[in-house]
């Protein structure tokens, strides 16, 4: 052990003993610059800064955000990979676990870094506020056991748009079926400037480094090496893990790795770093995608540049989940229960993309998910109770959960989980790999899976991972590309233990004054008022109760039809015929032809969707529809069976329906005869 290391190791240890709190006053603002060298434009920073100082703590230190929002819209914070253990409502993410700072307004954060140490990073959970410069390097210094090394440097490696993100968005999005705009290629950033353009890496001969490398992009994917040098991965998410030598990273958006390099024992040569930025997202365009950058590694100033990178011709190593073992020697967890998440792309008519996991895009609720599970007594444990398009699951405390990630589709995603790391354990193909994409082989763990909290999932890849539910609280589970992917829906929300959510946490009074600044409920069913009073029944009640706060069981009505009638019952909420009691929409007069053809005409895209379902879940959808005394819901699958039944005769209607024919050839034909005058 050499003297240096020695008193790194002492000063760490001292330090263990007097955790502080770090306090930061951060004003949140808009900024002007170029940070790609050549697009002047508004961005995010703060205390008029960008790109943002990285934030150092020691474990054990309390992180004290005191946020001031300068902005003229909500923001809010996020650290991402760090547990919020026992302050689920610091997480950040907007309409899960709190309402956003409005404009003008203050917030503290506090951050606890007690049972975590390695490299995170902070970034806004706001309208997207972190594609446009809110994010930083968090960086938790470990005070129990250092990894042998000299110095360390923190690497980011961005990818910058020359357009605000919400305006690039609205422009692919308003399309409306004309021509596609040209794609928005951006532009790769390392340590927060134009990766071509950017400050040396100085090396000393012979020293150690500490690499910690963050992908803070939005979109692209991100590949970084130096000539002539190898690595050692030594972590992944902030988790340590056994020492594993490769040849660069490759980087998912949100993803962070720390890796030792050796310095070479000569100042004869500087070398190159290479950055490679590319999406799989957008189409290959020549000189577009990939982008390729690089820089020097600088031992002497003067010194000759050796480039490696265009003369190896062996396979280069990169880091793969399966290959890599957690230091801790964690076994694999033993499961208790699996839930299956599909990626799943929609198109709209203008040809808009969407995504989800599993059927129902995700969608922000009117009131923050966390603010129902702790207002919905024992309620909250019933997964019906929340908002159809948040897509939540209820986990039990302590139950191990396989989740089982499969993508069918030519892109790659990111996913993140928020509150918890989780074991990585198989990863294998998912269907046929189409577009000139290579077959996913199959892969397995070692005995000590890999912990990380953002995880890629190739094209045409299944992955498996495992956690215990073991921090109570709500907790977004979603796809780290912003455009287009989480920005489009692809996102579940896990609701873990909220029984005792409810005992071991109370929101701040502030995040209930902000919701209340900006008119968003506190309490109650994550389904809004006005949707819920389009039932008749619920209407009722609530003239009876007196309040729309207190829960409203619906015990005739399973979970998975009361989210289709929710998801109806949104779609329609702007029609002013549906928002009051009418009278169905036939009448005497019509004839059944009449009557099915104006059903038929007043149905929208939507409504044609809604009622492309099988027999069962069509004739459960009538009882609830009768059940919550919603008429035009009524109407609509009414009419929906009698177009099915138009036509066709008594053999093919028992055909379609289902229906078993107890009658004996001699009763059919008596019945028959006795009602000849139906047919007349």
């Amino acid at each position: 052990m050499n003297v240096c290391f020695l008193f790194i190791f002492v000063v760490f240890r001292l330090t263990s003993c007097f955790a502080k709190r770090v306090e930061l006053d951060w004003s949140v603002e808009y900024v002007y610059g170029a940070r790609d060298g050549s697009n002047y434009r508004r961005s995010i920073g703060v205390n008029g800064a960008t790109p943002i100082p990285a934030v150092h703590v020691m474990q054990g230190d309390t992180l004290v955000l005191n946020v001031h929002n300068k902005l003229d819209v909500a923001t809010s914070l996020h650290s991402h990979g760090i547990y919020n253990n026992g302050t689920n409502y610091f997480d950040g993410p907007s309409m899960v676990t709190e309402c956003g700072i409005p404009p003008g307004e203050s917030f503290t954060y506090e951050i606890n870094t007690a049972a975590q140490s390695g490299t995170f990073w902070i970034h806004g959970h706001t309208r997207h506020a972190d594609v446009d410069g809110l994010r930083t390097p968090f960086i938790i210094h470990s005070n129990k056991t250092p990894v042998d090394y000299d110095e360390e440097l923190v690497i980011t490696l961005e990818d910058w748009y020359s357009l605000e993100f919400l305006v690039r968005m609205e422009y692919v999005d308003n399309v409306k079926g004309q021509e596609r705009p040209p794609v928005n290629y951006a532009t790769g950033l390392l340590n927060g400037y134009d990766a071509n353009r950017t400050a040396p890496i100085k090396f000393c001969p012979g020293k150690r480094y500490r690499l910690r490398v963050i992908s803070m992009a939005a979109n692209n994917w991100s590949v970084f090496r130096i000539s002539g040098h190898k690595m050692t991965v030594i972590e992944a998410d902030g988790v340590r893990l056994m020492p594993l030598e490769v040849d660069g990273l490759n980087l998912g958006p949100g993803q962070r790795n720390s890796v030792i390099v050796t310095a070479l024992n000569s100042t004869d040569f500087n070398y190159v770093f290479e950055f490679i930025s590319t999406a799989s997202s957008v189409d290959n365009l020549e000189d577009l995608k990939p982008r390729y950058y690089s820089g020097i590694v600088e031992y002497r100033e003067d010194a000759t540049i050796k480039d490696f990178s265009k003369q190896n011709d062996k396979e280069p190593v990169w880091p793969d989940d399966m290959a890599l073992q957690a230091a801790d020697k964690q076994p694999w967890l033993p499961v208790d229960r699996s839930i299956e998440l599909t990626v799943n792309r929609f198109i709209d008519k203008f040809g808009v993309p969407y995504w989800s996991l599993g059927k129902t895009l995700y969608q922000p609720t009117i009131v923050p998910t966390l603010y129902t599970a702790m207002s919905m007594g024992n309620l909250a444990s019933n997964e019906s109770v929340y908002a159809p398009q948040t897509n939540a699951y209820v986990l039990r405390h302590l139950e191990v959960i396989e989740f089982v990630i499969s993508n069918p589709f030519i892109n790659d995603h990111t996913f993140h989980m928020h509150g918890h790391d989780f074991q990585v354990t198989e990863a294998g193909p998912c269907g046929k790999a189409t577009g000139g994409y290579p077959e996913v082989s199959y892969r397995k763990s070692g005995p000590w899976p890999i912990r990380r909290d953002t995880v890629q999932v190739r094209a045409f890849e299944y992955v498996r991972l495992r956690l215990r539910a073991d921090n109570p609280g709500v907790w977004r589970f979603h796809c780290h590309i912003a455009p287009g992917h989480d920005y489009n829906g692809l996102a579940v929300i896990l609701v873990e233990a909220p029984e005792l959510l409810q005992k071991q946490q109370q929101i701040p009074s502030k995040m209930i004054e902000m919701c209340k600044m900006q008119g968003i409920p506190t309490a109650g069913n994550a389904a809004e008022q006005d949707i819920i009073e389009q039932s008749g029944t619920i209407r009722n009640i609530l003239s009876d109760i007196g309040s729309s706060d207190t829960p409203i069981p619906v015990p005739n009505v399973s979970g998975p039809i009361l989210t289709k009638v929710i998801d109806y019952c949104r779609h329609h909420r702007n029609d002013p015929s549906r928002r009051q009691p009418r009278e169905p929409v036939y009448d005497e007069t019509d004839s059944s032809e009449t009557a099915i053809q104006r059903a038929i005409s007043q149905m929208d895209d939507f409504d044609e969707e809604f009622c492309r379902v099988d027999q069962g879940t069509l004739f459960d959808l009538i009882l609830a529809a009768n059940f919550l005394d919603i008429q035009p819901l009524i109407d609509l699958v009414g009419f929906t069976v009698a177009n099915k039944m138009k036509g066709k005769t008594v053999e093919e209607m028992r055909a379609t329906f289902n229906v078993k024919n107890d009658f004996t050839p001699e009763e059919e034909e008596r019945v028959r005869q006795e009602n000849a005058w139906c047919e007349e």
